[in-house]
C-alpha cells in the first residue's frame, strides 16, 4: 500500500486520473441517489400537523387518548384517500 501511494505522489498524472475516477464515481452515486428521491415525489404525504425540526411530530402525540387526537386531525385535514 505505501509503494502505491509512493508511486502516485511522483506521478502527477496517476494522481490525477486516480482523482478523477473517485470523483465521477461519486457524482453517480449521488445522481443516483436523487433519482430515487425523485421517484417518490410522486407519491406524497397527506397534509397533517406541521413539523418541528429534528423531532418532527414526536412531541405532538398524547400518551393518553391518542385516538381522540387522531380523530381532531382527520377533522383539520381531511382523510387521505388513494
Amino acid at each position: 500500500m505505501e509503494e502505491l501511494l509512493e508511486d502516485l505522489s511522483k506521478s502527477p498524472l496517476k494522481l490525477g486520473a486516480v482523482t478523477f475516477s473517485i470523483a465521477s464515481v461519486g457524482y453517480v452515486l449521488v445522481q443516483g441517489l436523487r433519482s430515487l428521491t425523485r421517484r417518490s415525489e410522486k407519491y406524497t404525504l397527506p397534509p397533517g400537523p406541521p413539523r418541528h425540526f429534528l423531532l418532527c411530530n414526536l412531541l405532538q402525540f398524547p400518551k393518553d387518548h391518542f385516538y381522540e387526537k387522531f380523530c381532531e386531525w382527520q377533522r383539520l385535514y381531511g382523510l387521505y384517500s388513494a
